[in-house]
C-alpha cells in the first residue's frame, strides 16, 4: 500500500472510531466499510488494518442494533480468523478475541462469548498487557449470566486487583457491588450483604454525605437483600 493509501486508511479508522464514540452509527459504519474496502484492495494486503476495520464494523453493528442479534458475528469472526492465520499476537490478537466475544455476547451466545474473553485474557496475561483486567471483567460478567457460583472467584479476583490499586476508588466500589450481586445470585446472602455494605461505605465517603442516586440505590439493594429479595 502506498503512503497515501496508508494515511487514508488510518484516517478512516480514526474517523470511524470517533463517530462511534458519539454514537453516530451510520457515519462510523460508512468509515469502517471504506476502510475494509481499502485494506482488501491493497495489492500487498494489509491484514493488520483489515482486522482493525472489521472489528470497528463489528462494534458499529453491535452498538447500533443492540442485544439479541448476530449481525456483528461474521465481521468479528473474520477478523479473528485473519489475525490467527497471519500469526498475530499481543494486543491486536487479544482485541480480535475480545471483539468476537462482544459479538457473541450481543447475540446471546454467552458460552461462546466467555470462551473468547478467556482467550483474550490469556493473551494479555502472556504478553503482560494491561487489558487483562478488562477481559477478566468481561469474563466475570458473562459467567455470572451462565453460572453465578462459577463467576464468584472471578469477581473475587477483580476485587483483589482493585484493592491493590485503589481501595477507595469508584472502580473498587463497583466491583465490590458486583461481587455482592453475584454472591446473592449464588445464594450466599450474608457474605453478599457484607460486600454491598463495604461498597456503600466507600461511596458514602466519596460523596461526603451529600445526596447521591447511587447511595440511595445501594441502600435499597442492601435492604432488599436483608429480607431475601
Amino acid at each position: 500500500m502506498t503512503a497515501d493509501g496508508e494515511r487514508e486508511l488510518s484516517g478512516l479508522l480514526s474517523e470511524g472510531a470517533a463517530r462511534l464514540a458519539v454514537r453516530d452509527f451510520r457515519a462510523a459504519g460508512r468509515a469502517s466499510d471504506a476502510a475494509i474496502a481499502l485494506a482488501e484492495g491493497s495489492a500487498a494486503g494489509d491484514s493488520v488494518s483489515l482486522v482493525r476495520a472489521l472489528l470497528l464494523k463489528s462494534k458499529c453493528l453491535s452498538q447500533e442494533y443492540g442485544p439479541n442479534q448476530d449481525r456483528a458475528i461474521p465481521h468479528a469472526s473474520r477478523a479473528l480468523g485473519i489475525a490467527q492465520g497471519a500469526g498475530m499476537h499481543g494486543a491486536l490478537l487479544a482485541e480480535a478475541y475480545g471483539g468476537a466475544g462482544s459479538a457473541f455476547q450481543s447475540a446471546g451466545r454467552i458460552a461462546e462469548a466467555r470462551e473468547m474473553f478467556r482467550r483474550a485474557h490469556d493473551v494479555c496475561i502472556s504478553a503482560d498487557l494491561p487489558d487483562a483486567y478488562f477481559y477478566l471483567t468481561c469474563m466475570a460478567i458473562v459467567t455470572r449470566d451462565l453460572d453465578p457460583t462459577a463467576a464468584v472467584p472471578l469477581w473475587r479476583r477483580l476485587v483483589e486487583m482493585d484493592a491493590e490499586s485503589g481501595p477507595e476508588s469508584t472502580s473498587h466500589m463497583m466491583v465490590l457491588s458486583s461481587l455482592g450481586e453475584c454472591l446473592l445470585a449464588a445464594g450466599m446472602r450474608d457474605e453478599a450483604i457484607a460486600h454491598l455494605e463495604h461498597a456503600l461505605a466507600i461511596l458514602e465517603r466519596s460523596t461526603s454525605g451529600a445526596p447521591h442516586r447511587w447511595v440511595d440505590e445501594l441502600r435499597e439493594r442492601i435492604a432488599q437483600a436483608r429480607i431475601g429479595k
